[in-house]
């Protein structure tokens, strides 16, 4: 869990650099210089310690500490009379980061300079602690937050040292600041803007959740990037941000290095209750939900050596009249009960589906358990998205077998999204009756054509039963790569 929020100073809270220019002018004025510095040369000292700037600046023999000094006091005093942060409300954003998370700021910095800060941005009422310079390196004092809990924490700086202060540090995400002073190559998330931090935080929050424990790291150059996570000894990749060919042929590169000669599978998102597989054809065939991946990534990959591990598919179709009818004829035990929900009511049945779909997809590849609150809460987002048609069976209390479907949101066709039996149950009576169900809510709703979505190629036994003329078919595929050098 995401429990704490740090942030670097300069770049990343407030713009410096017209005080900068500031101070130097000042002091050129007072101490003698090794040679006039252009804007650009002055600017090229921001992100780093003042004292760095004399040095590089100023006269060999001149009182360094003076003018270290004066001009912190110069860049102080103008920060103060021409306040500039990057964000539209500063203090309105710290007020509500603070209802969720523990702030810190992290700095290099002089205390004196981060005193400046708080006073014209009347936040340190809303930060639980802070380090500058005076309390030891970046990183280390970033380790005195995370060592001592157990939760992560996200670090937003704007610069690849902010990255650098975290890159060993496994509980920490990097938030790069793109706005900011010195370009970063590798980070987790980026921001064009300060407010923008309340959009990402719950990204992240969300990622870190779906990874559960797993141990992970983000692989990226620039905007591109992907998760490279580790289950038990076993190396999956998901998350995938593709930008552009150089910088996505680097991350693959990078991730095809970072595996040894060990085996990597993806793309799976955390595990495969969420989002996995890319498309491999009819890329302009869209479907709900899908893979939106264009061939361009499909193919960048296997041009890197990956191979199609597993394959599924989504078929259209008309329906089978022979299983129709069988259909109709099917028979259940008297204890057993058809139940037909419909919308927003497919609510109250989530403890229903939940105990159905653990134990129907136990033995499916790739299966790992998955609380009851994280699959409500997945189930919320479905229902919310496609308003279902859903059909349980009973043996008395007991909620035995379902059927997950919908209407195309184009209007197309009917969608069978999930068919889910629980092992004791798997039972032809059971499959057909579902059948019967779908057939009748399906035909009611104007549809003579059905999409069997997602199925994995080895099982398509719903679709073989019930498929009668092929429309469409359009493939996906789970990527492998064995790293043997």
């Amino acid at each position: 869990m995401i429990s704490k929020l740090i942030f670097d100073l300069d770049g990343t809270l407030w713009e410096t650099k017209d005080s900068f220019l500031y101070a130097y002018e000042k002091l050129s004025e007072e101490f003698p210089l090794k040679r006039k510095a252009s804007e650009n040369e002055i600017l090229s000292f921001l992100g780093v310690k003042f004292k760095d700037l004399v040095d590089g600046l100023f006269k060999d023999d001149s009182d360094k500490a003076l003018i270290s000094s004066k001009g912190l006091g110069y860049s102080i005093e103008y920060m103060i009379n021409n306040p500039k942060t990057y964000s539209s409300d500063i203090e309105y954003l710290f007020s509500e980061l603070s209802k969720k998370y523990d702030i810190y700021i992290v700095s290099n910095c002089p205390g004196k300079y981060l005193e400046a800060f708080y006073s014209i941005s009347s936040v340190k009422k809303y930060v639980k602690a802070d380090y500058t310079i005076e309390d030891g390196r970046k990183e280390d004092n970033i380790k005195k937050i995370t060592d001592s809990y157990r939760d992560k924490a996200v670090f937003v700086g704007d610069s690849y040292t902010d990255y650098e202060a975290i890159e060993n540090h496994r509980k920490v995400f990097f938030v790069f600041a793109k706005y900011g002073y010195i370009r970063a190559h590798n980070y987790d998330y980026s921001i064009d803007s300060l407010d923008e931090i309340l959009e990402v935080i719950p990204k992240i929050a969300e990622k870190d959740r779906m990874l559960k424990d797993d141990e992970y790291e983000v692989i990226s150059s620039n905007d591109s990037n992907l998760t490279l996570i580790c289950k038990k000894d076993v190396f999956y990749f998901g998350f995938v941000h593709f930008t552009n060919e150089e910088d996505d042929v680097r991350v693959i590169k990078e991730m095809k290095n970072k595996i040894g000669k060990s085996k990597v599978i993806g793309p799976i998102n955390g595990s495969t209750w969420y989002s996995y597989r890319l498309s491999l054809d009819s890329y302009d065939f869209r479907l709900y939900p899908d893979a939106l991946n264009d061939r361009r990534i499909t193919e960048l990959f296997l041009n890197q050596g990956f191979f199609v591990e597993h394959r599924y598919s989504s078929t259209l179709g008309t329906l089978n009249p022979k299983i129709t009818e069988l259909a109709k004829k099917a028979k259940l035990p008297p204890d057993y009960t058809v139940k037909v929900i419909k919308g927003e009511k497919c609510y109250d049945y989530l403890d229903d589906l939940y105990k159905i779909s653990t134990d129907a997809f136990e033995n499916a590849d790739y299966y790992e358990p998955i609380s009851s609150e994280d699959f409500k809460e997945l189930y919320i987002q479905n229902i919310r998205a496609c308003s279902p048609d859903l059909v349980i069976i009973h043996k008395k209390d007991e909620p035995i077998a379902l059927s997950f479907s919908y209407e195309d949101p184009e209007k197309r066709f009917y969608v069978s999204k999930t068919v889910g039996i629980r092992k004791a149950y798997q039972k032809t009576s059971v499959l057909l009756t579902l059948i019967d169900y779908s057939t009748r809510i399906m035909l009611d709703s104007g549809y003579d054509k059905v999409l069997y979505h997602f199925q994995n190629d080895r099982t398509k036994v719903l679709y073989e039963m019930s498929n009668g003329c092929l429309i469409r078919r359009k493939y996906y595929g789970l990527l492998g790569y064995v790293n043997d050098k």
